[in-house]
């Protein structure tokens, strides 16, 4: 069996998808490359999107890996799920389609947004205290960068 995720990748949630033909295997990834770190809200976590594929072979496996996109890191303290400043997430929005003659994925990224500096710190008193400090939470509007928070649908396709 091959690894299909890059060197240095934590591969969080994934897609696959089989050519009807069955003769290419596509696969997308969101690829977390920073451990856990608790309580640390000042070492960025690094997180970037990526689309392999891989012809099958003869007897069904997957042959040599290549990379067709490699998404720039971006950093997941910029992100939250929408509803809850509290958390740091991306999401599950991974998806990944072929034809017959070509693939195609998209993915959930983090490349645009920024880093809310005030969230952080809230985040950080939030887990030390192990519950989330109220009142005290920032007030994103008027204290975080216009992008924070900014995770966007990014696709990439062979064909």
């Amino acid at each position: 069996m091959s690894v299909i995720s890059l060197a240095g990748d934590r591969s969080l949630y994934s897609a696959t998808a089989i050519s009807p033909t069955a003769n290419n295997l596509y696969v997308v990834y969101e690829g977390p490359q920073t451990p856990w770190q608790g309580a640390n809200m000042t070492t960025p976590r690094l997180y970037h999107g990526v689309f392999r594929t891989a012809p099958i072979g003869s007897n069904g496996a997957p042959g040599t890996w290549s990379t067709v996109e490699n998404g720039p890191l971006g950093d997941v303290r910029a992100s939250y799920p929408g509803h809850d400043t509290y958390q740091e997430r991306v999401g599950d929005y991974v998806y990944a389609a072929a034809t017959p003659t070509y693939g195609s994925s998209v993915w959930t990224d983090v490349r645009n947004a920024a880093v809310c500096n005030p969230v952080q710190d809230w985040r950080s008193a939030s887990f030390t205290a192990g519950h989330r400090v109220l009142p005290g939470a920032p007030w994103p509007l008027n204290d975080c960068p216009a992008t924070w928070g900014n995770t966007d649908i990014f696709a990439a396709t062979t064909g």
